[in-house]
């Protein structure tokens, strides 16, 4: 598997290859292109950490997908030390620039429900 060469691998592509955001989208209304880096975070927190020192892609938006919502907060506002939460309302249809439909994104959010349950499902089968 490539991610396990990659790994321990510190040449420069292995490097980068590692820390390339997860996706490139585009808006469907103006065709502006966004990096997104999303993270599954079942507690609906993210904030940077050391890992974070050296991430090459400052103008990344990172995508949190929790139980309860999608939130997102630009490289520049997590790097001023700032961090999504459960008690925020950081969401996709809040940035502009992305022209997210509000329908869409509530969408979005049962599908990601949906998904957290099946996981507390399986880890409640696989502990009997």
């Amino acid at each position: 598997m490539l991610s396990q060469k990659l790994k321990y691998n510190n040449n420069k592509t292995s490097t980068d290859l590692r820390f390339m955001p997860d996706f490139v989208v585009q808006s469907g209304k103006n065709g502006d292109l966004f990096y997104l880096e999303v993270k599954f975070r079942a507690d609906g927190c993210f904030k940077f950490d050391e890992k974070y020192e050296s991430y090459p892609y400052k103008n990344a938006w990172f995508v949190v997908v929790s139980p309860e919502k999608i939130q997102c907060m630009h490289y520049k506002r997590l790097k001023l030390k700032y961090e999504i939460t459960p008690q925020k309302n950081y969401t996709l249809s809040g940035v502009k620039s992305f022209h997210i439909n509000p329908e869409q994104l509530t969408e979005y959010e049962s599908y990601a429900r949906l998904m957290f349950q099946s996981f507390k499902k399986s880890e409640s089968h696989a502990g009997k």
